[in-house]
């Protein structure tokens, strides 16, 4: 538990023996490192009492009393013949102490570990044991008196502990194994590490397998992943390999440390290596272990399976790109991730690169759509989540698509081939976490609070978040007060990608938001593998989905009443209906659906990510194949499913924002050719630089478009005018309108049925001759266009009285609704009888 630091205090025999240790040290600086270890580390004259007796500063195996893997621990030893009582005593190591507040009984002649994790609760320290540098530990009365005091030197390796020999009490070194629990057996010497003349990496025939010489000890080593012991087999002459198989290899020798354990991967894939290539390498008893393996149901908790838990377990990992060059080599962390989808035999990994196992972050570029990213602190190999033996790609399709294009903060992918102690594991994707490691590394900050679905802290607190949304439900929410929250035009990109792509595991779930110390809010997207019509999939396969819009109000198709309880959507619907939000969502939504998110650009790229997986598809299929038993899969018909849902998704949105902001009726609106892009010109539609020189979408009636058209080099002529094409029951309309900017809007009223825009550097000679207006009749109306700006319009009836008389001024078109009958139709000199249906 936190506490005051206390103030130290040594007795009389303690400060005489501090004195001593000192003159010690400075006679022995001359010495061996073995001697200088043993005396660097004389702790305290033995005394019946509690004392220090041994330090992990980098566990590898230990696991603590909630099966986790604590990262350092510290080993207290009951020399007397009583029970003594832990409570009010102090741990303190430099600036940091922690006080036991609650009893704990540590029996005569006995052992208790503490865990240094910084959890600060009951046998949990609020520290972490140094490992980079020296450091004093002490133990203290609930009087601060020195009882026990020890210099831990600088770690020497993971998984080696320092201890004080069982046989010479008083003599500190490093310990032949960790005994937790056990008599320690101090050394000062470390064998060093073992090697194999070949290296780790993929193979495509038999290979055989020499050890490097290594004189006066013993190597022994495993093939199952779990670390060499003196029993394990003797490493001697050579061995033969013809599957895939890890190599773990230790050396032994008498009175000595062994070596660290060198692991080393040889891999069979059976076919070209189009992926990169991950091998995990775990003991299989922190797998499979019915107590504390994190991979099975196990017996840990009645009723919650072990992969449920977030224990972490030590591993090592090896990673090798498409050409076989080996980019990791490192001890690192591991555990299960994922929500229902940890249920699925392929389960979700997280890696961790912690410095005191590996001295560094994982350095490695792991994903091509963000190279200035080399170095993170962890990263996930997702199972697809939901999409798991589906198509692998959803998620996956959906953020990249919306990361390429838009400021929104979004989970780079790149797949992988996995292979867990030599076994094949099957195709995972390589993702960015959604933590405060994804923030680090794409924009250097640590100081952030990072909230999913509102009320869950993954990283800082949520007061400002509940701040956030308490005002947000108050009189006082304003749009002006939102801009200075939140980053608006990074929100407007992540609603817009949700809702495109239908995600409906989102609003009450995977909503996650962050904020760096003094800045705005930022929306993160995060697991969008239930898109891309995967609700409805199955039953109607041409289903567009959901209209995210109406789930603001009314009651989700999956995840029930949202709109009436308002608890998670109340901040969306509040917001969509500022003025200023509102217009800049239906501008966003509307120009992104006719520019990048087209159908005709996106299939393609679905087509690429498909095409990179697709050899890897089968074998994963083959492995998983008893668990799609009573539900098979055709992996291309899911991707023609992806593809299908891109064609309605257009016109399913646009009719959403339509009816959800009572917009006029939908138009369809192309500025260029989509079929042939090479236009010398880049666009610029309602203020929003499109990303491709087109557009071929919908737009609304009764709406302002503004069109600019800027020339993509100096050798193109500026564009100064703009042919409109419009189309109604298959006639053609054309009119020129000059000026750098287009304003154009189609009335409500107008039974046009498309318009096609061209900017244009000079009137097309093809209309310089059509100055005269054109009518034409339609059901209910006549439809007018070329208007002059001297031309007036007059409608009489057959008898001679006027029924109508306009004149266009800011148009140059018109529409006027007539009943049924003969009329008589004017436009400035010219006349001709008009009949109405």
């Amino acid at each position: 538990m936190k506490s005051k630091l206390p103030q130290i205090k040594y007795s009389t025999m303690h400060l005489t023996a501090l004195q001593q240790l000192k003159n010690i040290a400075v006679r022995l600086l001359a010495y061996t490192s073995i001697l200088f270890l043993c005396s660097f580390a004389l702790a305290m004259p033995a005394t019946a009492q509690i004392t220090i007796n041994e330090v992990m500063q980098a566990n590898l195996h230990l696991k603590d009393d909630q099966n986790n893997l604590p990262e350092s621990w510290i080993e207290l030893f009951n020399n007397t013949d009583n029970a003594i009582n832990l409570k009010n005593h102090y741990l303190r190591q430099g600036e940091h102490a922690y006080r036991f507040n609650t009893d704990m009984l540590v029996p005569a002649q006995a052992y208790q570990i503490i865990y240094c994790d910084e959890q600060d609760t009951a046998n949990h320290t609020n520290f972490k044991l140094k490992h980079n540098k020296a450091a004093r530990l002490s133990l203290l009365s609930p009087d601060s008196i020195v009882i026990d005091e020890v210099i831990i030197p600088k770690m020497a390796q993971p998984g080696i502990s320092f201890g004080n020999d069982g046989n010479e009490p008083g003599t500190w070194g490093w310990t032949i194994g960790a005994t937790p629990g056990l008599r320690n057996t101090a050394t000062g010497e470390i064998l060093p590490p073992p090697s194999l003349q070949e290296s780790s990496g993929y193979y495509s025939s038999p290979l055989t397998i020499h050890l490097e010489k290594y004189a006066e000890s013993d190597v022994r080593y495993t093939t199952d992943g779990s670390e060499p012991t003196e029993e394990s087999e003797l490493m001697s002459g050579e061995l033969q390999i013809a599957q895939s198989t890890v190599i773990r290899l230790r050396a032994f020798a008498d009175g000595h440390v062994p070596s660290p354990t060198v692991t080393y991967s040889f891999l069979f894939l059976e076919r070209e290596a189009t992926l990169p290539v991950f091998s995990i390498v775990v003991p299989p008893d922190d797998l499979y272990d019915e107590q504390y393996g994190i991979m099975t149901n196990g017996n840990y908790s009645e009723g919650t399976p072990n992969y449920l838990f977030d224990w972490r377990r030590a591993a090592h990992v090896d990673y090798f790109d498409t050409d076989n060059t080996q980019l990791l080599n490192q001890l690192c962390e591991i555990r299960i991730a994922g929500g229902n989808s940890r249920a699925f035999p392929q389960k979700s990994l997280v890696l961790y690169s912690t410095k005191r196992l590996s001295g560094d972050d994982f350095v490695c570029t792991f994903w091509h759509e963000k190279p200035n990213i080399t170095s993170v602190h962890s990263i996930m190999l997702r199972n697809a989540g939901n999409d798991f033996l589906l198509c692998h790609l959803r998620d996956a399709a959906a953020q990249s698509i919306a990361g390429a294009y838009l400021d929104v903060d979004y989970q780079a992918y790149e797949p992988a081939i996995v292979y867990i102690n030599g076994k094949y594991y099957g195709l995972m994707n390589i993702r960015e976490r959604s933590n405060e490691d994804y923030i680090e590394s794409n924009y250097g900050l640590t100081d952030t609070d990072i909230i999913e679905n509102w009320w869950q802290a993954k990283e800082g607190t949520i007061d400002d978040a509940a701040e956030l949304y308490e005002w947000m439900l108050s009189d006082t929410a304003s749009y002006e007060a939102l801009e200075q929250k939140a980053d608006v035009p990074e929100l407007l990109n992540y609603i817009i990608t949700e809702a495109y792509f239908g995600n409906i595991d989102f609003i009450d779930n995977n909503m996650l938001m962050w904020k760096p110390d003094g800045g705005k809010w930022r929306w993160m997207l995060h697991d969008l593998d239930m898109t891309f019509n995967y609700h409805f999939r199955r039953n109607n396969p041409e289903h567009p989905v959901i209209n995210h819009f109406e789930c603001f109000y009314a009651p989700h198709p999956t995840m029930g009443e949202l709109g009436e309880n308002g608890m998670y959507t109340s901040f969306f619907r509040k917001i969509l209906h500022f003025a200023p939000f509102r217009e800049q969502l239906i501008d966003r939504f509307t120009v992104y659906m006719g520019d990048f998110l087209h159908h005709r650009r996106l299939t393609p790229y679905i087509d690429s990510l498909a095409q990179r997986i697709a050899a890897e598809i089968p074998y994963t299929e083959d492995l998983y194949a008893s668990f799609m038993e009573n539900e098979p899969t055709d992996w291309e018909q899911e991707v023609n499913i992806m593809k299908s849902f891109l064609t309605e998704r257009q016109w399913l949105n646009a009719y959403a924002l339509m009816q959800f902001y009572g917009l006029g009726d939908m138009y369809k609106l192309a500025i260029n050719d989509i079929e042939n892009e090479n236009s010398a010109y880049s666009l610029v539609l309602n203020g929003i630089a499109m990303k491709h020189p087109s557009f071929d979408g919908f737009y609304y009636k009764d709406r302002a478009l503004s069109v600019r058209a800027i020339p993509n080099d100096t050798n193109t002529q500026p564009a100064d005018g703009w042919l409109i094409e419009k189309t109604l029951n298959g006639n053609l309309y054309r009119e020129y309108r000059s000026g750098d900017t287009l304003i154009f809007t189609l009335p409500q009223h107008s039974p046009i049925e498309s318009v096609s825009i061209t900017p244009c550097a000079e009137k097309p000679e093809s209309i310089a001759a059509e100055t005269n207006a054109q009518w034409h009749i339609t059901k209910g109306g006549v439809y007018i266009t070329q208007l002059q700006d001297a031309d007036e319009v007059i409608i009489s009836d057959i008898l001679g009285k006027t029924i109508c008389r306009k004149r266009q001024k800011t148009e140059n078109e018109l529409y006027i609704a007539l009943h049924p009958g003969c009329y008589v139709l004017r436009i400035g000199r010219e006349k001709a009888k008009i009949l109405i249906e």
